[in-house]
């Protein structure tokens, strides 16, 4: 991951605090971050950033260790909360497209593919 998330303008300000804590899960081993996730769901619910950032860092985890099913199913709830959070046209709604395009493609599900990853890139390109 490039670059420090926290700088992104599409976070909201509160949220700062929550990415640095989020970009530490990245270091967790799988079945760590299954139980991070349960813990800060209890603490904040299911529709915080940072729910969203270890369903990202989870499905990321599963990506590595093959379990791509279980990697699209992390992902789609990252993008869920990501979309909810932080709008349709966030950076992180983008990255998490990537990724599903990515996993279709794997799949061979390729209108997918393409669908998620054009998404991801007009996103992007509105942005910058």
């Amino acid at each position: 991951m490039a670059g420090c998330i926290g700088c992104s303008p599409a976070l909201p300000k509160n949220a700062a605090s929550f990415v640095h804590a989020a970009e530490s899960l990245r270091t967790l081993g799988r079945t760590q971050l299954i139980d991070k996730v349960e813990q800060l769901r209890a603490e904040f619910g299911d529709e915080d950033i940072l729910i969203g950032e270890a369903c990202l860092a989870l499905g990321d985890a599963y990506e590595r260790a093959g379990m791509m099913r279980e990697a699209e199913q992390s992902f789609l709830e990252a993008l869920w909360v990501f979309r909810h959070e932080l709008g349709n046209e966030a950076e992180r709604v983008a990255s998490v497209l990537f990724r599903l395009g990515g996993l279709s493609d794997r799949f061979g599900m390729y209108g997918e593919a393409l669908q998620a990853l054009e998404e991801a890139l007009r996103i992007l390109l509105k942005r910058h």
